[in-house]
């Protein structure tokens, strides 16, 4: 048969929720490479998504902070007109 609890280890790991207990079966240690290499890949895709929402924090953050200056640049014109 197959390890109980491992087969249920690979279905809570896994990202899209099949079994591999056929694999598992088959070979123990590929099985384990497998999972490994998926994890590895949700962990790399993760860290991909926090990259972005960071850069495009700051980039929204960098854009609010140079709104005001542009405005008073403006403003400063407005107010003192070159004759």
């Amino acid at each position: 048969m197959f390890d109980l609890p491992r087969v249920i280890a690979e279905f809570r790991a896994s990202s899209d929720g099949l079994c591999r207990a056929p694999l598992m079966q088959k070979a123990p240690l590929g099985g384990a490479k497998l999972s490994l290499q998926a994890s590895r890949m949700r962990d790399i895709s993760k860290m991909r998504l926090r990259l972005r929402q960071t850069q495009n924090a700051f980039a929204q953050e960098s854009m609010a902070e140079e709104q005001p200056q542009q405005n008073d640049h403006r403003d400063r014109h407005a107010q003192h007109p070159q004759q």
